[in-house]
């Protein structure tokens, strides 16, 4: 239902995963207040794949409060998993976009930033998806472009992996179109 809400807004599913790398840097605040900041994945200061791979773990521990509608279970404590991304992650318009962000933070990236770009012409931005959000109940001539004070981010040299105690068995890869990326698990329990 909310690829079909999306689309009627004209924004295509492949747009919607690459937006979606945002997540890979964020927690949710409102679906569960009272455990706000809750990271969507392992590595929340870090703009990385981990996300893509972690949102196809099975989850195994339970939802913060049974009557939450938007939360699913999560691969790893203290982790939050939203019922969007888990759907988004297995759905068959979405899902081989979703895995092959999974270890090519190259690809990942380059699709963000495509995504992301804006170009100021007049002071309007390009129609893009995050355009049309941004500017979704404001007056586009009160948006001040911030752009230039955002640090370039560092690329990333190391491979991507799967949490200790995890394995590729542990994957619920939906895209049958490609194989997952082979990830090693990190050390640990």
């Amino acid at each position: 239902m909310l690829l079909d809400r999306l689309e009627h807004a004209g924004f295509s599913a492949e747009k919607l995963v690459d937006l979606l790398r945002s997540h890979t840097i964020g927690g949710q605040e409102f679906v569960v207040p009272e455990v706000p900041n809750t990271p969507f994945d392992s590595t929340p200061e870090t703009f990385d794949t981990r996300f893509f791979a972690e949102t196809l773990l099975k989850g195994v521990h339970g939802k913060t409060f049974d009557t939450v509608p938007g939360e699913q279970p999560s691969p790893l404590k203290g982790e939050f998993r939203l019922a969007s991304d888990f759907a988004l992650a297995r759905d068959p318009r979405t899902s081989c976009r979703w895995q092959s962000n999974v270890n090519n933070h190259q690809l990942m990236q380059t699709r963000f930033r495509n995504v992301m770009a804006k170009v100021a012409v007049a002071g309007h931005y390009r129609d893009d998806i995050m355009a049309k959000l941004a500017v979704t109940g404001h007056n586009r001539d009160d948006i001040i472009d911030c752009s230039d004070i955002i640090p370039v981010s560092k690329s990333l040299s190391k491979k991507a992996f799967l949490p200790a105690g995890k394995s590729l068995n542990n994957i619920e890869a939906a895209c049958s179109a490609t194989r997952f990326s082979a990830l090693t698990a990190q050390p640990g329990p």
